[in-house]
C-alpha cells in the first residue's frame, strides 16, 4: 500500500474543490494515507509538469516508494469539436524511477518534465467521460486502487512514452514563487554552454519586458535592490535552474516577478550580453 497522496491541478486555490476531492478519495479506499495539495496556474501544464518533476525529485527513496501522484491540468485543447460529455484527455498510469506512481491525464505537457525518469508507461481505459468534474467524480475509483497497490489489470494497457510530448524548445519561465522569483528553463550547465560567466550583465527578455541584471552564483551575492540571475533551488541538485530574483532592500511590492510583469508558466525568455 501507499501512505502519501500528492495532488496538483489547477483547481486547488479552491477549497470546495480540493475537499470534495479528498472526500472522494477517502470515500473509495480504507487504506489510510496522507493528503497533500499543491495549485498550479490556471490551464497551465508546464506549470503542472513542473511541480510534480520538483516534487519527485524532493522525496526520499522510502517516501517515493509510499507516494501517488495525482495530477489534473486539462484545459481539453486536444481537440476543437464538441463534447457534450467533458470527454478529456486520456488517462495515464506512470511507474517512475523513484518508485512513485503518477496518475495523470496526458495533457499538454503535464508528463513531460519526468518522462525520462518512466520505467513503465500504461493507459488506464476505465470510462472517464460524462462529467465535468472527472477529478471527484471518476479518477478517485484508479487513484484509490494505485493507493491500495492493486490497479486492475483489465484497466492497464501498455502505452507508448512516446505519446507523451518532449518538453517545447527553447528557454521560458517554470515558476514565480511567493517572493517573486522567476525560475526558468535554463540550469546552471547550460548558462555556461550559451557562453556566460559569473560577473556577466546581461539582458533578459520574457515576452516584451527586459531587465538588465548581472549573472551570480547566488541569488543573494548582489547587494540589496539589485537583479540577479543565478542558479537557484529547483531541478537536478547538481544542476539547477536559474532564477531571476531581486535581493530584498525593505520594498515589499518590488520584485523579480514585477520587474518582468509576473509572467505565466510558459512564457518564451531570451537572454543576451549586455
Amino acid at each position: 500500500m501507499k501512505k502519501n497522496l500528492i495532488l496538483i491541478a489547477d483547481y486547488c486555490t479552491d477549497s470546495l474543490a480540493v475537499a470534495e476531492v479528498e472526500l472522494a478519495m477517502k470515500r473509495n479506499t480504507k487504506a489510510p494515507f496522507s493528503f497533500t495539495s499543491v495549485a498550479s496556474r490556471p490551464f497551465n501544464t508546464i506549470h503542472t509538469g513542473f511541480l510534480l518533476d520538483q516534487l519527485d525529485r524532493g522525496l526520499n527513496p522510502t517516501e517515493a516508494k509510499q507516494t501517488v501522484f495525482f495530477l489534473n491540468t486539462d484545459p481539453r485543447t486536444h481537440t476543437k469539436e464538441e463534447m457534450p460529455k467533458g470527454d478529456g484527455s486520456p488517462l495515464f498510469l506512470l511507474t517512475l524511477k523513484s518508485g512513485a506512481v503518477v496518475i495523470s491525464p496526458n495533457a499538454g505537457y503535464c508528463l513531460s518534465f519526468i518522462k525520462n525518469r518512466t520505467i513503465k508507461c500504461e493507459e488506464l481505459t476505465l470510462d472517464i467521460s460524462g462529467t465535468q468534474f472527472r477529478s471527484r467524480d471518476i479518477f478517485p475509483l484508479a487513484v484509490a486502487k494505485a493507493l491500495e497497490g492493486d490497479v486492475p489489470t483489465k484497466w492497464r494497457r501498455n502505452e507508448s512514452l512516446e505519446s507523451i510530448p518532449d518538453l517545447q524548445k527553447g528557454h521560458y519561465v517554470l515558476h514565480v514563487d511567493n517572493y517573486g522569483n522567476v525560475k526558468t528553463s535554463i540550469t546552471r550547465k547550460e548558462l555556461t554552454e550559451l557562453g556566460f560567466e559569473f560577473g556577466d550583465k546581461v539582458i533578459i527578455t520574457i515576452e516584451k519586458n527586459k531587465v538588465l541584471v548581472s549573472v551570480l552564483p547566488s541569488i543573494f551575492a548582489g547587494k540589496p535592490g539589485s537583479l540577479v540571475f543565478a542558479p537557484g533551488s529547483s531541478g537536478d541538485p547538481t544542476d539547477p535552474y536559474c532564477e531571476l530574483s531581486l535581493r530584498f532592500n525593505g520594498e515589499v511590492k518590488k520584485s523579480a516577478g514585477s520587474s518582468v510583469n509576473w509572467p505565466e508558466p510558459g512564457a518564451k525568455l531570451q537572454i543576451v550580453s549586455a
